[in-house]
Order: C-alpha cells, then structure tokens, then sequence
C-alpha cells in the first residue's frame, strides 16, 4: 500500500526515539528530559499544519470557482445557436424535448459588456414547463438554503425596461400601464411568489441586481435582502455605476450567501460577467464537485435559471427553464401550495416622507425619532461609513448635499 507524505507529527516522532533529542546527556549517563513538551509541540504543530493545508485548499478552490466561469466563456462563448441537448439542464431527462425558437434576434444582449450572446427568445412547450417547475418545486423542498438571485427580467412585467430585451415582437412580459416614474412600478406576480416562498420557509437570502425596491413593495423582508448594485430607496447604497465598487459590507454578506447556498434560483438575468454571478456560477460547480471515491463533496443542489434568452452558464444549470419569469412562478406556486396576494401593497400618499429611528449623527436610536424627507428635489445627508455614494450625487429621486447622516 503506498504512503502518503509524512506529517509533520511523524517526522518528529522519528526524532523523540533519537536518545540525544530533548537535551545533551551528563556525563554520568541522565536521561533525555521529559518529552511531554515536545509532543505538546507536534500536537501544536500538526494542528497549525492542518489549518494552513485546509487554507491553501479552499484557496484553491475559490481560484477555480472564481475564474472558471471566465476560462469556460473563453473557449465556449456562445455566439451561436444552443444545443438542443443541453437546453433544458443536467437533471432533466433526456427525453425531453428542447424548447422552440419564439423570436429570433441578431442584436447582442449585452454587446456593450463585450457579450456574444444574441438576443434570441425561447420558449418550452407547456408540458415541458409543467414537468420542469415539479422538478425544480422538488429540489427547493430537498435544499436546506435557496437564494434568489434575480435581474432586470424580474421586473420588466413591472414596465421597468431592461438592456437584455431587444428583440421586435419579443414575447418578454410587459406592463401596459405608462410609468411617470420607474418608482411608481408596482410589483409582479414574481415578486409576490417570491415572498410568499419567503414566508414559507423556501427561500432564505435573495440577492438583488435590481435597484426598483419591488420585493420589498411585495413584502420581502428587507433584512435579506442584499441590493448589492444600490437601491432607489437607500440613501446609504445607491446605484453603483458599471465602472464603481460594490459597498464591501454588501459584497462580503454576498459571499457568505454564496457559501452556504444549496440552490440559487437565477430569475431574469444574462449573467453577463459581474460578480455578483458568483450566486449563479458557485452553487453549479459545486454541485459537480466529487471526491476521490466519486462521491459529492456537499449537499450543494446547483443553480436553476429561468431565462427567455441564453445565457454564458445554462450548460451548468441543473434546470434550465425557458419561460416568462411571471408564468413560471406561477406553476411553481402551484406546485408547491403556496397562496400569494397579487394585489398591489397600498403605499399611503405621503410615503416620500419618513419618521426613523435614527439621531442627528445617524445612529439607530429607538428613543427617538428623525425626519426623512425624500421626495422630488430634496436634499438629505448621508454618513454611514460604508456608503457606496461618499461624495457622489446618487441616483435615485433625491439628491446629496453632504454625506454625513445615515439611514442604517
């Protein structure tokens, strides 16, 4: 049987059974001392060994994850048409049949980020859809932490326009009221099916590519919410430009999610390359992850895309769904019993004004009270320490004057 490489325990073992090891004999013949010290010493050793070795290891790993994506968009970078025999994901049998062309499109959806996807929109049948949204209502009852990842295709049944959608006569869900404003959007079926999964105990972290604010106008708790490319309504995290940083309280609670997440359902965006499609790309590769005797190396499920365009990662997906986010979610409610209010969440007029549990030096102090103001024009001040807009004018409906006050 061959060996493997000798700790560092067994090498000073061999050298305690060297009588000379531990201390100069006397000349009148005393033993070595007692070499409780020195195994104390390779027990300290072998344990700063052992850490060090599992440190290296998951460097290693979190190398692959992190540029794995990229090598595989090098060598395949989808600039032409899928394959039939990968469209609909590596769980899904092989019998099904891969979803029909819907509308096709010679656009780039992301061209402008250096894309070679087209803009093309594929539809499944309806009874691929059904059989697929079993499946996927399966896998979230079996993973122990979902997280929804969700970009602009969430929200354009909202009126909210996206870059992706460039296809005439594109079969994309749209809203047909007129906003005056993105803020006047009000939230889909999507967002109220993704909070009502909250509620049941299905989803556990939802981060968010979108600035709009419509899961939480559906009801999404905002404490898991991570908006890691700002918000509208944070004056703390505005919209982070293409060519900014994200805010690293924000990135570092991402990576903890991306860590600890099971399955990732991946509604409604390209995953053109920004970092935050370490949510879509982590959870499949380490689903495919063995051991040296074949076996997987975690509970990790994969990742669920649900799309009308391709995407750089539908290869990896466990699931690939080929839908209207709205339709989709819809069958998924079903699947798994859940009922979801679809009425808009009645928002009282004055709601551009605020009463916050902060004091004038933007700290959360419930025994008082402070005065947001952030309608049209008004000017507030910001002063968390970790706010992406530190001398910057934001994005959103308001303006800056200073960047001293905090909204937590």
């Amino acid at each position: 049987m061959k060996k493997g490489r000798p700790t560092t325990s067994d090498r000073l073992t061999e050298l305690c059974k060297d009588e000379s090891f531990g201390g100069n004999s006397d000349d009148d013949g005393e033993k070595p001392k007692d070499s409780n010290e020195v195994k104390d010493m390779i027990a300290d050793l072998d344990a700063k060994w052992k850490q060090l070795d599992d440190m290296m290891n998951q460097c290693t790993r979190n190398m692959v994850r992190n540029f794995a994506p990229v090598f595989r968009r090098l060598a395949n970078p989808k600039d032409g048409p899928p394959d039939p025999a990968k469209m609909n994901g590596r769980l899904a049998p092989a019998s099904w049949p891969p979803p029909k062309l819907a509308v096709e499109c010679s656009k780039l959806n992301r061209g402008e980020l250096g894309g070679k996807i087209t803009a093309s929109e594929y539809l499944d049948s309806d009874e691929v859809l059904d059989k697929k949204m079993d499946l996927i209502a399966k896998l979230i009852r079996k993973s122990k932490h979902t997280c929804a990842y969700c970009g602009a295709g969430l929200s354009r049944g909202a009126g909210i326009s996206d870059y992706a959608t460039k296809a005439e006569g594109s079969v994309a869900s749209s809203s047909t009221k007129d906003l005056g404003h993105p803020t006047e959007a009000l939230p889909t079926a999507g967002h109220h099916i993704l909070t009502a999964l909250q509620k049941a105990g299905f989803i556990h972290s939802f981060v968010q590519q979108n600035h709009d604010g419509l899961p939480q106008k559906a009801g999404f708790p905002q404490r898991l919410i991570n908006e890691i490319h700002g918000g509208w309504y944070d004056p703390s995290n505005t919209v982070v430009p293409m060519s900014g940083q994200l805010r690293k309280d924000l990135a570092d609670w991402m990576v903890d999610v991306e860590e600890k997440t099971e399955l990732t359902l991946c509604l409604g965006t390209s995953l053109s390359g920004m970092t935050s499609d370490r949510l879509a790309t982590t959870p499949a590769m380490r689903s495919e992850e063995k051991d040296e005797n074949g076996k997987p190396c975690s509970s990790c499920i994969g990742t669920v895309i649900i799309n009308l365009q391709q995407t750089s990662e539908d290869d990896e997906a466990c699931v690939r769904v080929w839908s209207r986010i709205d339709d989709a979610m819809i069958l998924l409610a079903n699947k798994l019993g859940l009922e979801y209010n679809a009425n808009p969440v009645a928002w009282p007029k004055d709601t551009d004004v605020f009463q916050v549990p902060y004091n004038s030096a933007g700290q959360r102090d419930l025994s008082t009270k402070t005065t947001v103001d952030l309608s049209y024009g008004s000017r507030v001040i910001v002063s968390h320490p970790k706010a992406a807009n530190l001398g910057s004018t934001t994005w959103g409906a308001w303006s800056l004057a200073e960047t001293n006050w905090a909204t937590g």
